[in-house]
C-alpha cells in the first residue's frame, strides 16, 4: 500500500474509533434505560460521568504512557515504554484500591454505628470502582497500541472491545434480570477481557520478550513515574476544572432553567475540539513523539510531518467552525427543534471563537508534549484556570451567561497564544512552527473563504 493511502486509513480508523464509541452509546444508552429502574439507571448515567472524569484526570499517565512507547518505538528499546505502561497501570490501581478501601472502611464504621445501610450500597459501589479501574486501564491500553502507530489495530480493539461490553451487558440483563448489580458485574467481566487483550496485543506489538513482560515494576519505577507525572497531574486537574466546574458554578447561582442552554451551545460550540482536533493530534503525536526522541526536529521528515499535522489539522477543525458559526441559527433549530434553540444559539456563536481557538491549541501542545516541555503546560493552564473560574463566578452571580461564554473565548485565546509563543521559542520545537506555521494560516484562510463564499451564495 502507498504511504499516502496507508496514512489516509490510518487517520480514518482514528477517526472511526471516536465516532464507533459516539455510536455505540446513542444505541446502547436507550436500551439501558428501557431495561432499568430509573434510580439504577442513574447510577448507570453516573458511572458514564465518572469515566468521562477519569479520562480527563488520569494524573498524566496516558501523556506519558504515549510518549515513551512512541519513543520506544523509535529508538528500538521496547522495555522503557513496557516499564512506564506497567508503571501507569500500578499507579492507577493502587489509586483504585484506595478509593475502595475508604468504601468499605467508611461503610462498616457507619454499620458499627447501627447504620447498616451503607454495606448494601457498598455491593454497588464495589463493582463499580472495579469498573471504572479496568476501563481506565483499557484507555492506557489503547493510548499504548495507538503510540506504536498501530492505529487500525488500536481503533479495531478498542471499538470492539466497548461493542461487546455493550452487548453482553444487555444479554446479562436479559437472562439475569434487569438491576444494576447485574448490570456492573457484566460491564466488569467484558472490561476485564478487553483488558487481558490489550495486553497481549501490546506485548506483540512491541517486540517484546514472553520473559520480560511478567513482574511488577519495582518501587524506584513508581516512584519515577510519580515525580515525572506530578505537572501533567496538575495539568489533567486544572483542564477538568475548566470543562466540568463551570455548569456546578452557574447552577449555584442561576437557575436551572438558564443553565440548560449553556450547557447546549458549549456541546453545540466545542464539538470541533473533541470531534475533529482530538483524533487529528492523536494521530500525530507518536510521529513528533519520534521524532524528538531520535532528535530530529530539523530534517526534511520532520517539516514534512509538521506540515502535515498544521494541514489535517486545519482542514479538520476550520471549515466545520465557520460552517457551523454561519448556520448556527438554523442547525441549532433542527438540532433542539425549537426549543430553547434562539437563546442556545446566541450563546454558541460567540462560544465558537473560543472552540476554534481550542482546537487550534492541539498543534503547539502535540509539540510541547513531544518535547518534554510539561511544567510550561502545566503552569500556564492552571494560572488561566483560577482567574477563569472566578470570571465565571462573578459573571453568573450578574445572570450574565453571555459574559462567561466572553471569559471562555479569552481563555481559549490567551492559552493557544502562549502555548504557540512557547513553541516558538524553545529550540526544539521551532522549527516545526517554521515549516508548518505558513501551512496553517493558509489553509485556514481558504476554508474561512471558501465558506463565506458558501454563505453569500446560498
Amino acid at each position: 500500500m502507498k504511504p499516502l493511502a496507508a496514512a489516509a486509513l490510518d487517520l480514518m480508523a482514528v477517526f472511526g474509533c471516536k465516532a464507533g464509541g459516539i455510536v455505540v452509546n446513542l444505541v446502547f444508552l436507550p436500551l439501558y434505560q428501557r431495561m432499568l429502574a430509573p434510580r439504577d439507571f442513574g447510577i448507570v448515567a453516573l458511572v458514564i460521568s465518572l469515566q468521562t472524569l477519569l479520562n480527563a484526570m488520569d494524573f498524566g499517565t496516558s501523556i506519558l504512557v504515549a510518549r515513551d512507547v512512541s519513543a520506544a518505538r523509535a529508538t528500538g528499546d521496547p522495555r522503557p515504554g513496557w516499564t512506564t505502561w506497567r508503571s501507569s497501570e500500578h499507579l492507577l490501581l493502587s489509586l483504585f484500591a484506595a478509593a475502595a478501601a475508604l468504601g468499605l472502611a467508611a461503610a462498616l464504621g457507619l454499620a458499627g454505628a447501627g447504620r447498616p445501610a451503607p454495606l448494601h450500597a457498598l455491593g454497588t459501589a464495589l463493582p463499580a470502582i472495579g469498573l471504572l479501574a479496568a476501563i481506565s486501564l483499557n484507555n492506557l491500553g489503547f493510548t499504548a497500541l495507538n503510540a506504536l502507530q498501530s492505529y487500525r489495530l488500536a481503533s479495531l480493539v478498542q471499538v470492539g472491545g466497548v461493542l461487546a461490553r455493550a452487548a453482553v451487558t444487555v444479554g446479562a440483563l436479559r437472562r439475569f434480570g434487569p438491576s444494576i448489580g447485574v448490570f456492573l458485574l457484566a460491564q466488569l467481566a467484558a472490561a476485564s477481557l478487553h483488558l487481558l487483550l490489550n495486553r497481549a496485543l501490546l506485548g506483540r506489538e512491541l517486540a517484546l520478550p514472553r520473559a520480560d513482560r511478567s513482574g511488577a515494576p519495582g518501587r524506584a519505577d513508581l516512584k519515577h513515574l510519580a515525580l515525572r507525572a506530578r505537572p501533567l497531574m496538575l495539568l489533567g486537574v486544572a483542564g477538568a476544572l475548566t470543562t466540568q466546574l463551570d455548569k456546578p458554578i452557574i447552577s449555584l447561582n442561576m437557575t436551572l432553567g438558564q443553565v440548560g442552554p449553556y450547557f447546549l451551545a458549549c456541546t453545540y460550540a466545542l464539538a470541533p475540539v473533541a470531534i475533529l482536533g482530538g483524533p487529528v493530534a492523536q494521530y500525530f503525536l507518536p510521529k513528533m513523539v519520534a521524532l524528538a526522541a531520535l532528535a530530529d526536529t530539523r530534517s526534511a521528515a520532520a517539516a514534512r510531518t509538521a506540515r502535515g499535522f498544521a494541514l489535517a489539522l486545519a482542514a479538520a477543525t476550520a471549515g466545520p467552525c465557520a460552517l457551523m458559526f454561519c448556520y448556527c441559527q438554523d442547525w441549532v433549530a433542527l438540532w433542539l427543534h425549537g426549543h430553547h434553540a434562539a437563546a442556545t444559539a446566541a450563546l454558541a456563536r460567540v462560544l465558537l471563537a473560543g472552540g476554534a481557538a481550542a482546537a487550534f491549541t492541539y498543534f503547539p501542545l502535540v509539540a510541547l508534549t513531544a518535547v518534554q516541555d510539561y511544567r510550561f503546560l502545566a503552569l500556564t493552564s492552571a494560572a488561566l484556570t483560577l482567574p477563569l473560574l472566578g470570571t465565571v463566578w462573578i459573571c453568573s452571580a450578574r445572570q450574565d451567561l453571555q459574559g462567561i461564554v466572553l471569559a471562555y473565548d479569552g481563555y481559549y485565546a490567551v492559552l493557544a497564544g502562549l502555548y504557540f509563543w512557547r513553541m516558538a521559542v524553545l529550540p526544539a520545537s521551532r522549527p516545526w512552527l517554521a515549516a508548518s506555521f505558513k501551512v496553517l494560516l493558509a489553509v485556514t484562510a481558504a476554508a474561512l473563504l471558501g465558506v463565506g463564499a458558501l454563505r453569500y451564495v446560498f
